[in-house]
């Protein structure tokens, strides 16, 4: 059943169509120790956010701003044509809780830098080449030889996948050592097929997490989010509904100095996790059966002659 339609006796706050809570009561604040009607004002409100009704066009890969055209959040066209830096920016502030500058800067200097200074505007599926489509994506197949997606599209292959290899059957969530094996996982296929993972391109993805582990992980359990707030966003490219978007105090918006910070955890993470996790202990056997064979073979063909 499609994520839309279901409805979650659970929850607490009003679902993307406006429509009453089930359960009244303020819904705690991730961003520090105090309720939402204590500190944060929502922001989730029908005039400004609409429905989820995603149109069958190309976008972008980036599973955040396809989102918010598929809501229309604040001005965003829902077919990603013909986006204005300034829109982007405001939706990325009053969805996300983005700090003004960063969010500023995020959308005014990529418009910029992909249109060569020329426009203010562009389709978001401009943003399907190289960099910002870049290698060993959490949920999108690699780009090819071109620099390009076939489809902007996320791969529900891929998102079973990171369920089943990163997650942990018996745990519901994922926290960030979950994300970090998967982001290992996705960068070995890449340096297996292309023989290397640039590092741009690896930072890229870092950041793209940690902006992602910002907006909808719980910082007090390393940053955990649940797998139906992940398949809702990475799979439907849908604001979840079980999530409201919040304007927390200055300090605690999300910006350059935080999105560096949370980033460096993913890459400390993947460091931690490759140790234990990067590569299969069959695999290890299996190259120490073969060089054993390898070796026997040899001497034979030596005593042979």
């Amino acid at each position: 059943m499609h994520p839309q339609t279901q409805e979650s006796p659970r929850r607490r706050t009003a679902p993307l169509n406006g429509s009453p809570p089930n359960q009244p009561g303020p819904l705690p604040c991730p961003h520090q120790s105090h309720t939402m009607n204590q500190t944060c004002e929502p922001q989730l409100t029908p005039s400004e956010i609409g429905p989820y009704v995603p149109v069958n066009c190309q976008k972008s890969p980036c599973p955040a701003l396809n989102a918010l055209c598929n809501h229309g959040a604040y001005g965003m066209p829902r077919d990603g044509k013909n986006v204005h830096a300034f829109v982007l920016a405001r939706a990325l502030i009053e969805v996300y809780g983005l700090s003004t500058f960063f969010a500023y800067t995020l959308a005014v200097g990529s418009i910029l830098g992909i249109t060569k200074g020329w426009s203010l505007s562009l389709n978001l599926k401009d943003l399907c080449a190289l960099p910002i489509a870049h290698f060993a994506a959490l949920v999108h197949v690699n780009p090819t030889q071109k620099g390009k997606f076939t489809d902007g599209r996320p791969s529900r292959f891929l998102l079973n996948d990171m369920f089943e290899k990163a997650g942990n059957p018996n745990d519901p969530n994922f926290n960030l050592d979950n994300w970090a094996r998967w982001r290992n996982i996705q960068e070995y296929k890449t340096v297996m097929v292309n023989g290397e993972m640039p590092e741009i391109q690896a930072g890229i993805a870092a950041g793209e997490l940690a902006l992602f582990l910002q907006v909808f992980g719980d910082p007090a359990r390393q940053f955990s989010a649940s797998r139906a707030v992940i398949d809702e966003f990475f799979g439907y490219e849908k604001l979840p509904d079980s999530w409201r978007p919040q304007r927390p105090p200055p300090a605690h918006r999300i910006g350059f100095r935080s999105t560096i910070h949370v980033g460096g955890d993913v890459r400390e993470g993947m460091a931690k996790s490759a140790c234990r996790n990067h590569t299969p202990p069959w695999v290890y056997l299996a190259f120490i059966i073969a060089g054993l064979g390898g070796i026997g073979y040899i001497l034979h063909l030596v005593s042979f002659f």
